[in-house]
């Protein structure tokens, strides 16, 4: 008979199995079976008649870093574009850039006189912001005659789509008189930039830098 030491016994007899088992080896199965992952059933190509806007897409506002002139939107409905594009082409020598997302044609232009040939042909357009503008900007518009009304300036830089909140026009006090200047105060976003004449004048935009009392504001 075989004699038993501690752990050492002959393999496979009945004094091993009774004294000491070998641990079983089991190797993991691998599951081969698919993984069920959540994917979205959206249909991404659901919201492409609907008006996009400037958050949306991206790649517009990259087309327009350049030149920081919010883009013009056009809806495609009733639109002849081989003709509004020769319109345009045959007036504005500056060139302008397009793009088409959905429904609508976006239109990348290099100054904001596009828009009287717009105006002009009855087509429906609407623009926006960049974020980054959507604060509020005072600036000052210099070299217009003092003898504009505030709302004759008002009006128009709203029918050129500036988003204008408030003109002051600045003012000089005497002792007997309160004088008028060719100085005006304008809140609205940074495309105003973009101006260089109102009502035929050409004029100078500045950044609003309040300076002790140069001139005193009527407001």
């Amino acid at each position: 008979m075989n004699s038993i030491t501690g752990n050492n016994c002959t393999p496979g007899t009945s004094e091993c199995s009774s004294e000491w088992t070998a641990p079983r080896k089991t190797a993991k199965t691998k599951d081969n079976s698919p993984q069920k992952s959540e994917i979205p059933q959206n249909n991404k190509f659901s919201n492409l008649d609907s008006e996009v806007t400037l958050e949306n897409h991206s790649d517009a506002v990259a087309m327009n870093e350049s030149n920081k002139i919010p883009p013009i939107v056009l809806s495609q409905e009733n639109l002849n574009w081989l003709e509004l594009d020769k319109s345009f082409r045959e007036v504005y020598t500056d060139g302008f850039e397009s793009l088409l997302k959905g429904n609508s044609i976006f239109i990348f232009p290099k100054n904001v006189e596009i828009t009287l040939t717009l105006d002009q042909s009855k087509h429906s357009y609407h623009s926006y912001l960049f974020d980054q503008e959507k604060t509020t900007k005072a600036i000052i518009i210099k070299n217009v005659p003092e003898t504009i009304l505030e709302e004759a300036i008002f009006q128009n830089l709203t029918e050129r789509k500036f988003p204008v909140r408030k003109v002051k026009q600045f003012t000089r006090r005497t002792e007997s008189t309160t004088e008028k200047l060719s100085i005006y105060f304008i809140e609205l976003g940074n495309a105003i930039y973009n101006v260089n004449n109102i009502f035929s004048f050409n004029v100078r935009i500045e950044k609003y830098r309040p300076a002790g009392k140069r001139h005193t504001q009527c407001y």
